[in-house]
């Protein structure tokens, strides 16, 4: 008789050890997929932020060479060009795409350079054409600037 209650419980115990185990397994990874659903979404939303911070940028840029020099506005200018640098630094730690994140902090060096490459931070006085080649020039690293981070953005949902 005293063998029997260990008999049974024994059977209780495989057969509840493999449900107990699979919702340990299930918890654990339904936890890493949350997890995993909050990252990428933090993610979109700083890229959305960064591109509307490019347009920003791109009509500070405009209203700065296109007139006389106004310091102030060298002065958000390079703020605005730090804040960006800064947040593309912090993407790192938000994704495993080493090389994306590479590609977006060399655009955003290549936009700052654009802009703050020539006419800036001179004494001039005279403004430059808004068909000039330097308007041009950023234009295009900031269209450049916004691709780099679509396609972090993107690379974060192509394994869903």
């Amino acid at each position: 008789m005293d063998f029997s209650w260990k008999q049974e419980l024994l059977r209780a115990l495989i057969q509840v050890t493999p449900v107990v185990l699979g919702w340990l397994v299930v918890h654990k990874l339904s936890v890493a997929r949350e997890r995993d659903k909050a990252r990428r979404e933090v993610l979109a939303k700083s890229v959305d932020s960064l591109n509307d911070e490019l347009s920003k940028i791109f009509a500070l840029a405009l209203d700065y060479h296109g007139n006389e020099r106004v310091r102030t506005k060298e002065n958000a200018i390079k703020m605005n060009l730090q804040d960006i640098s800064e947040r593309t630094n912090q993407l790192a730690i938000l994704t495993n795409e080493g090389a994306l994140t590479k590609f977006c902090k060399a655009a955003v060096l290549s936009l700052k350079k654009s802009i703050t490459g020539s006419h800036f931070e001179d004494e001039h006085l005279e403004k430059i054409d808004l068909a000039s080649e330097q308007i041009q020039l950023i234009a295009a690293e900031v269209l450049k600037a916004k691709r780099a981070f679509l396609r972090l953005k993107h690379s974060q949902f192509t394994e869903i």
